[in-house]
């Protein structure tokens, strides 16, 4: 396996009982392929979906056989059909011929861009619904996990703070009508820097053509972050608690200092020391000054931070082990 397992979650994996539903059914993205999610990611944005073929692996070392559309014949031993962000009514529809007991849902977006997946009908449809934000975990229905990462090693070596241009986005340009989205503040900055500050800023991702620092799409976000001293890291939705996703540990593995702006819990699962916390300026100017002003010894610190960060037990709480983990501790939990 090319990741880096963490030995005590490997030995977790290895070590649990053998189960009497060996069956899982998985049900990828709307939109997306079993092959492109489970079994060849780089031909979908690799980068994103690498998560799930890691996830997979794990769960096939585990002894599981895996299914990927309810189109297929179940076996009898089926322990749990697990859809990622689907709750459609044609879905249901075929849902529904399984019990409650082994339909679980995977909410992967937050309510900004997919509201119906935070319907309260849902908890009469799904056994076990997982979702990220804090406030509606209560361990009966609604259950947490943390967005599965699947690389937390810095990469080295990084370009030299001198050779770093100062700050980039990477974001497509999408917009949800919403009061709490962050898609209007992404904008906002872009503005900022566009009219004022363009030299010093680049932009990537898709949809922005005619943006000034628009620098196109881009392959792999590592090898474009590790060039750059800090990245606007801008959730999708802010006012809420734990809802962190791949975006900044996209910055803390590229050596690059993320500028966070979303869960407002942040530092009750990250260091303050591994990023800059955009709600402590009050305008884009004393933000672009704040960066301006930070020298060699300064940022260093940041990247110090962060790397104690991505090696410590805090952070395997993201990964793609302790994801599989989680999942075969519920399965563990049903069956007993």
């Amino acid at each position: 396996m090319k990741s880096i397992v963490f030995p005590f979650l490997f030995f977790c994996l290895l070590g649990m009982r053998a189960l009497d539903s060996k069956t899982l059914c998985l049900i990828p993205f709307e939109g997306c392929s079993a092959e492109e999610m489970f079994f060849f990611p780089e031909i979908h944005k690799g980068e994103n979906l690498n998560r799930f073929y890691l996830f997979r692996e794990l769960l096939e070392e585990a002894g599981y056989s895996l299914k990927f559309s309810l189109d297929q014949p179940l076996e009898d031993d089926l322990a749990a059909v697990i859809s990622f962000n689907r709750c459609h009514w044609s879905f249901m529809a075929q849902l529904m011929l399984y019990p409650k007991s082994k339909r679980w849902l995977f909410c992967f977006e937050p309510p900004v861009v997919m509201p119906q997946l935070y319907h309260s009908r849902l908890q009469e449809e799904f056994d076990k619904i997982f979702v990220m934000f804090d406030e509606w975990v209560d361990n009966r229905t609604w259950h947490k996990f943390y967005y599965p990462q699947p690389k937390l090693q810095q990469s080295e070596p990084t370009p030299d703070f001198s050779k770093k241009m100062l700050c980039c986005m990477i974001n497509n340009n999408k917009y949800y009508c919403h009061p709490d989205e962050l898609y209007s503040e992404r904008r906002n900055i872009i503005s900022f820097f566009s009219f004022l500050k363009k030299e010093e800023f680049d932009l990537y991702g898709g949809g922005w053509q005619g943006y000034c620092p628009w620098k196109g799409t881009i392959p792999n976000k590592v090898e474009v972050l590790k060039n750059y001293r800090f990245c606007i890291c801008y959730e999708n939705m802010k006012n809420q608690r734990g809802y962190i996703t791949e975006k900044i540990f996209d910055c803390l593995i590229s050596g690059c200092v993320p500028v966070y702006l979303g869960a407002d819990n942040i530092t009750d699962y990250i260091p303050q020391e591994c990023f800059i916390d955009r709600r402590k300026f009050s305008s884009h100017e004393e933000l672009y000054r704040f960066l301006k002003q930070i020298n060699k010894e300064r940022y260093q610190v940041y990247l110090n931070a962060a790397k104690s960060f991505l090696e410590s037990p805090q952070a395997a709480l993201f990964s793609v082990e302790a994801f599989t983990k989680m999942i075969l501790n519920h399965l563990e939990e049903k069956q007993s």
